[in-house]
C-alpha cells in the first residue's frame, strides 16, 4: 500500500516528536519502505528533517517554518518530505549526520537533508530561518530538474566517503597492553582543559561523561594528582552551575557558555545516567557532601521526573514549556523573596542571586560560586545547619514550581537509555547505600526481559504508548548487556548473567562483521540504508562496540570465556593508535585499553553472608575489580567448587590467580585495595 503524498502521516506515529509536527501542512512521512518508494515513483528528491521532541530549536524551526503556509506549499510541491525522530531510528540520524558534516563542517539538531529519490545525500544543513529555507528549498529544486547528473555525480564521491575504513582485527593476542598509550591520550586532552572553569575549552559546553570517566580512572591508576585534581575541579563546576538544577536536580544537555552557566534546558535520561555513574564513582573514591547530595538528587530526579509506569524511564524532559526556552526553571528576585521570606538572605548567598546568576530580562538561574564546605567556613555556621537550611530552601522552591506549567516528557522508552539509567541506580545504590535503587533498577531490568525481546530472542529499541517496535540497535544490546552485569554485581541474581550472556551470543550472531571484528550498529536483517554502519567512535554517549568491549571482558570472567576476552583485548589493541592521537573520540576505548594494563581482580565471595560482604567491599572503587558471590552452592563457572557450608569465604584472584579464602573483610579489602 502506497502512503497518499497529498497528506500529513504522522498522526499515527507513537513517537511524541513526529506527533508534534502532525498537523504541521507540510504533507509529512514517516521514514518507511513506502515513502521510499513513493520517491522514486513519483521522481522526487527526499527532503529528510531529522530531530527529536525535547529539541529547542527543533521546535523553533517548526514554529518558523513548518507551519507556515508558503513554505509549507514549496516542500509539498518539489519533495517526498520525511519526518526522523533521531531517537528513533539513531541508524538513520548517524548516516545522514556523517554526510552533514562532510559537507559542512559540522553538524546538529534540526538536521535537514536533501536527497536524490534512491537516498544517496547531495545537500544538507541544520536550522535555517524561514526565508533562507524558501530559497534552499527553490534553489534544491532547481538543481534537481535541471543539473541531475551533476548531483548524481556529487552523491556518488559523497558516498565513497561515507564508506569509513575500519580497523581489521587480525592481530594475534596481545598479553601486554602499553599504558604510554593512554598516558599520550591524556596529555593530549590536558592541552585543552579549561584551568579556570573546568571541563574543556571552549563553549558550548558538554560535560562528556565519557571523557571525565576516562580522566577519573586513569588519575587514580597512575595516582595523578593534576589529572584528579581537574576531574574534580570539573565535577564541582559541573555540579554547581546553572547546568544542574538546584530545585529539582539533574542535568540540563549542555552550558552555551564557558562557565556552565547558561544551560540548553532540556533534560536528557542519557546524560543524567552516565553523569550519576560518574558521581557515584567519584563519591566512592572520595568521599564529599556536594557529590553525596548530587547523587540523591539526580537518582530522585530520575525516579519522581523520568520513570513511567512500567518502571521504565522515559527519555527527555523538554527545554520549552509555555513557548519559552527555560520558563520552567529560572527566576526573578522578586518570586524568590515571596516565596522564601526570612530564608531569602542565605538562599541569595547560596544561589548566587546577584550578577553572577543573572540571566536575560532580569530573570536569575540558581547556581553556586562555592561549595557547601567553603561557605560554611564563610558564614561561620556547621556544615550539617547549612546543609539542612539549604534543603529547606529547595524544598519550598520546588513545591512553588510545581505550580508552573510542566514541561513536556518524551514518554518514549530506549532500551539503550534504560540501560544507561539502570546501571546509575546501581551505582548509586552501591554509593549510598539504598536498596531502593536496586528495586528499581531490578523492576526495570525485569520489566525489558520479559516483555520487550522479539521473537528471535533480540531486543526491541523501542516502547512506546504500550507498544515495542524498531529491532533493537547495537547500543540497546550494549548498554543493557553491562546493565545486567551490574545488576549480578548488588543482588548476586545469576539470572542477570545469564541473560546477559544469551544477548552476547545474539549480538555476535546477527552483528558481527566478520571481515573487521567489529560489530555493526544495526542487525543482519534490519532494512538497508545506503549503508551498513559500524560506529567506533565515543561521543556523549560512548559507541557500542567500545561498551561491548568492556562486557566481553567482564563476561569472559565469570563465564571463563577465554574466546570473548580475546576478542575483546584484539578490539582494543586495534583502537590504540586512534585512541591516542584522539581521545575526545576514542575516550571509552581509552578507558578499555587502560582497564588491560592493570590487573583484573575478581573478588568471589561464597556462603550465607556473601550479600553482606559484598555490599561491604564495593563501598570503595577501583577499576577492573569484578564480583562474584553466592550464598548457596553455584554452578557460575567463577563460583565453581567455592562453597563451604556453614563458612563465607572470600578469594581474591588477581589476573586468575586467586589466594587461599580469607573470612575477614578488613583483609580482603587491603588484599583487593592495596
Amino acid at each position: 500500500m502506497k502512503n497518499n503524498p497529498q497528506e500529513n502521516l504522522l498522526g499515527k506515529s507513537h513517537s511524541l516528536y513526529l506527533l508534534q509536527h502532525a498537523h504541521n501542512p507540510v504533507h509529512w512521512q514517516p521514514w518507511s519502505e513506502e515513502s521510499l518508494a513513493l520517491a522514486k515513483d513519483m521522481d522526487k528528491p527526499l527532503l529528510i528533517s531529522i530531530g527529536y521532541a525535547a529539541c529547542h530549536w527543533c521546535h523553533v524551526m517548526a514554529h518558523e517554518t513548518f507551519e507556515d503556509e508558503a513554505s509549507a506549499r514549496i516542500m509539498n510541491d518539489h519533495f517526498i518530505c520525511i519526518k526522523v525522530d533521531r531517537e528513533e531510528r539513531p541508524d538513520i540520524d548517524a548516516v545522514y549526520m556523517q554526510a552533514v558534516q562532510m559537507m559542512t563542517g559540522s553538524g546538529g539538531w534540526p538536521l535537514h537533508v536533501f536527497a536524490l529519490p534512491d537516498g544517496r545525500p547531495f545537500f544538507g544543513g541544520t536550522y535555517f530561518p524561514r526565508e533562507q529555507w524558501q530559497h534552499i528549498c527553490r534553489s534544491v529544486n532547481h538543481e534537481f530538474e535541471n543539473n541531475r547528473e551533476k548531483l548524481s555525480k556529487f552523491a556518488d564521491k559523497l558516498g565513497k566517503g561515507l564508506q569509513v575504513r575500519v580497523p581489521v582485527i587480525n592481530s594475534p593476542i596481545i598479553t601486554r597492553f602499553d599504558q604510554g598509550l593512554v598516558s599520550k591520550a591524556v596529555e593530549n586532552l590536558q592541552d585543552q582543559f579549561d584551568d579556570k572553569h573546568g571541563g574543556f575549552l571552549g563553549a558550548p559546553k558538554f560535560p562528556m561523561p565519557a571523557l571525565l570517566d576516562l580522566l577519573h580512572d586513569y588519575g587514580l591508576v597512575t595516582n595523578n594528582d593534576a589529572i584528579q585534581y581537574h576531574l574534580r575541579h570539573t565535577l564541582n563546576r559541573i555540579t554547581m552551575g546553572g547546568i544542574y538544577d538546584h530545585v529539582g536536580g539533574g542535568f540540563s544537555r549542555y552550558s552555551v557558555d564557558s562557565r556552565w552557566k547558561v544551560p540548553h534546558f532540556e533534560k536528557m535520561l542519557y546524560d543524567n545516567a552516565q553523569m550519576l555513574s560518574l558521581l557515584c564513582k567519584t563519591y566512592r573514591t572520595e568521599a564529599s557532601k556536594l557529590y553525596e547530595e548530587r547523587v540523591r538528587e539526580i537518582a530522585d530526579f530520575i525516579l519522581r521526573d523520568l520513570i513511567t509506569r512500567e518502571g521504565l524511564f522515559a527519555s527527555s524532559m523538554d527545554a520549552d514549556s509555555e513557548g519559552i526556552e527555560g520558563q520552567f526553571y529560572i527566576w526573578d528576585e522578586a518570586e524568590l523573596k515571596n516565596v522564601l521570606g526570612s530564608q531569602f538572605p542565605l538562599a541569595k548567598t547560596i544561589f548566587s542571586i546577584d550578577a553572577y546568576g543573572s540571566w536575560e530580562n532580569n530573570k536569575v538561574i540558581l547556581q553556586m560560586q562555592h561549595d557547601y564546605e567553603t561557605q560554611a567556613q564563610r558564614l561561620k555556621v556547621p556544615l550539617e545547619d547549612l546543609q539542612e537550611s539549604v534543603h529547606q530552601i529547595k524544598k519550598r522552591l520546588f513545591l512553588q514550581r510545581q505550580k508552573r506549567t510542566l514541561p513536556a516528557r518524551d514518554e518514549k522508552m530506549l532500551i539503550s537509555w534504560n540501560g544507561l539509567a539502570i546501571q546509575a541506580l546501581i551505582n548509586a545504590a552501591i554509593a549510598l547505600d539504598q536498596p531502593q535503587y536496586v528495586a528499581a533498577a531490578q523492576q526495570a531490568a525485569g520489566y525489558i526481559i520479559e516483555n520487550l525481546r522479539m521473537e528471535s530472542g533480540g531486543l526491541f529499541h523501542v516502547f512506546s504508548q504500550g507498544h515495542a517496535y524498531t529491532s533493537g540497535f547495537l547500543d540497546d544490546y550494549s548498554h543493557m548487556i553491562r546493565a545486567l552485569i551490574a545488576l549480578y554485581q548488588v543482588d548476586l541474581d545469576e539470572k542477570w548473567l545469564h541473560h546477559a550472556q544469551t544477548l552476547m551470543q545474539y549480538v555476535f550472531k546477527h552483528f558481527l562483521d566478520a571481515e573487521t571484528g567489529f560489530f555493526y550498529f544495526t542487525t543482519d536483517d534490519q532494512s538497508a540504508l545506503i549503508k551498513r554502519d559500524i560506529n567506533l567512535t565515543d561521543g556523549v554517549i560512548p559507541s557500542a562496540n567500545s561498551v561491548l568491549g568492556h562486557a566481553l571482558l567482564d563476561l569472559s570472567r565469570f563465564f571463563e570465556k577465554t574466546e570473548w576476552e580475546s576478542h575483546a583485548r584484539k578490539m582494543a589493541a586495534n583502537m590504540g593508535d586512534e585512541l591516542a592521537s584522539y581521545p575526545r573520540s576514542y575516550s571509552h576505548w581509552a578507558s578499555l585499553y587502560l582497564r588491560l594494563t592493570i590487573p583484573s581482580i575478581d573478588v568471589v565471595v561464597s556462603g550465607k553472608l556473601a550479600e553482606d560482604y559484598v555490599q561491604q567491599l564495593q563501598q570503595t572503587y577501583h577499576p577492573g575489580v569484578l564480583f562474584a558471590g553466592s550464598i548457596n552452592e553455584s554452578s557460575l563457572p567463577i563460583l565453581s567448587d567455592r562453597f563451604k557450608q556453614n563458612q563465607t569465604q572470600i578469594y581474591i584472584c588477581r589476573d586468575k590467580v586467586c589466594s587461599e579464602p580469607v573470612q575477614n573483610i578488613q583483609d580482603a579489602r587491603q588484599m583487593i585495595y592495596s
